[in-house]
């Protein structure tokens, strides 16, 4: 339930599309991180991964594995009735992924975004307790994931990830994020020592990556020219429209970040914020699980409080 909102003119919002609007302007708002210039490969760019072509099988595949969804979505096809044609659509499908790979262009459909506002906490007062999640095309969706499937074993063959990162990961989860740091930290108690932990949330994490320095760290680890290039397209020109009930508000533009609720953001982020652990001073531990980070620290009895290098570390993730 979307409570009555007063929006910047002080006007009451009581209808679904007044309360759609002003969340809307909410979500617009948090879009502070615009890109300047617009993606160009390197000149002389060189890439080992080959280039990530869908075949009719592989097309059908991901769509029988797809779970049946009503949700309205932007290009108005729903998964129920993709999975019923998936045998006459494959082929056709697969040609028009690949050309928009091989273009390094995404239609302007799969750009396109219909939010639902999801509260974050039990009772809901402002738009700013609500987040946005973003409902997209569902052939997008189908084509995310193949590409998912070729990222993910690109990142592992070049040993991407590092070890601290829980996140996006097989076979680990929260679960190892948490045993790896106890153990650590009974192992500083065991020695006597005291151990000072730190636990970091990023405020509008997917919302605020900028896409200039993300589709940077894409280029440093030797993407595929045209995956690089589709997936700057994918990024760029996003606008999304809220819903509340059956009303919608005003397009609105995505000046940065990964739509949240997408398939490829998360990892997607991950990328972006993968090198942290290596910023950091000797002596300060991180983890991570997505955009949750926690640094701790061993602080052995008897030392000089000043060499406490939990604040370098804390400036350090900030820049």
């Amino acid at each position: 339930m979307v409570p009555t909102f007063v929006d910047q003119s002080g006007h009451h919002a009581t209808s679904d599309h007044e309360k759609a609007e002003v969340l809307a302007v909410n979500f617009e708002s948090q879009y502070v991180n615009k890109s300047n210039t617009s993606f160009t490969l390197p000149p002389d760019y060189k890439s080992d991964q080959e280039i990530p072509w869908v075949t009719v099988a592989e097309m059908l595949k991901f769509i029988q594995k797809c779970k049946n969804s009503c949700s309205d979505t932007p290009d108005k096809v729903p998964f129920k009735f993709l999975k019923l044609i998936a045998p006459f659509i494959a082929s056709p499908l697969s040609q028009i992924c690949n050309l928009s790979m091989m273009r390094g262009e995404v239609p302007e459909k799969w750009q396109q975004s219909i939010i639902t506002p999801i509260n974050k906490i039990a009772k809901p007062q402002v738009p700013t307790d609500f987040r946005p999640i973003s409902i997209t095309s569902q052939i997008c969706r189908i084509y995310e994931r193949f590409v998912l499937s070729k990222l993910l074993p690109f990142l592992d063959k070049i040993r991407f990830w590092n070890n601290n990162q829980h996140g996006f990961r097989p076979k680990r989860s929260t679960v190892s994020c948490m045993l790896e740091s106890l153990n650590d930290w009974t192992n500083s108690i065991e020695r006597g020592s005291q151990v000072d932990v730190i636990y970091f949330d990023y405020a509008k994490a997917f919302d605020r990556v900028p896409h200039d320095l993300l589709l940077d760290k894409l280029v440093s680890i030797k993407l595929n020219g045209n995956l690089l290039k589709w997936l700057a397209s994918y990024l760029s020109n996003r606008t999304f429209t809220v819903k509340v009930t059956k009303n919608q508000s005003s397009t609105k533009m995505a000046q940065c970040g990964v739509p949240q609720g997408a398939v490829l953001s998360p990892i997607l982020f991950g990328i972006y914020v993968n090198e942290i652990r290596s910023k950091l001073p000797m002596g300060v531990h991180c983890k991570q699980f997505a955009d949750d980070i926690k640094l701790y620290s061993e602080i052995p009895k008897d030392s000089d409080p000043q060499n406490n290098k939990l604040k370098q570390a804390i400036d350090a993730i900030c820049q």
